[in-house]
């Protein structure tokens, strides 16, 4: 193996330990993003609340396209904001998962009370 291959090896090697690092991070941040929206879900849940605020949704995926046309001169931006919603719709999924069932937990009460 020449001198070339093995420092092009070795520095391949460094970006992808880099990359993997970050990696991590990323699915450690969306778990705990993840945590957050489950929070949501149940305080909506306990108010009554349906999922979709009016506005927020813009707001996050305003905050993601804007450091998508901050990154890689701008040419990210499309990734960013189909990452955004992608974050978007798991949220939305976990907090309705949440509601219906906290929804069909008080049915069940009421018909366990029923006479």
């Amino acid at each position: 193996m020449s001198d070339t291959d093995r420092e092009y090896l070795q520095s391949l090697a460094a970006y992808r330990a880099q990359i993997d690092g970050l990696d991590e991070q990323i699915i450690a941040l969306f778990s705990r993003r993840l945590d957050v929206s489950e929070a949501v879900g149940a305080l909506k849940a306990a108010q009554g609340k349906a999922v979709g605020e009016e506005g927020r949704a813009d707001q996050v995926l305003d905050r993601y396209r804007q450091a998508g046309r901050l990154s890689q001169e701008g040419q990210a931006a499309d990734w960013f904001a189909r990452l955004g919603e992608l974050i978007l719709d798991a949220s939305a999924a976990l907090q309705d998962r949440i509601i219906d069932a906290d929804a069909d937990a008080d049915a069940d009460t009421e018909s366990d009370s029923a006479p």
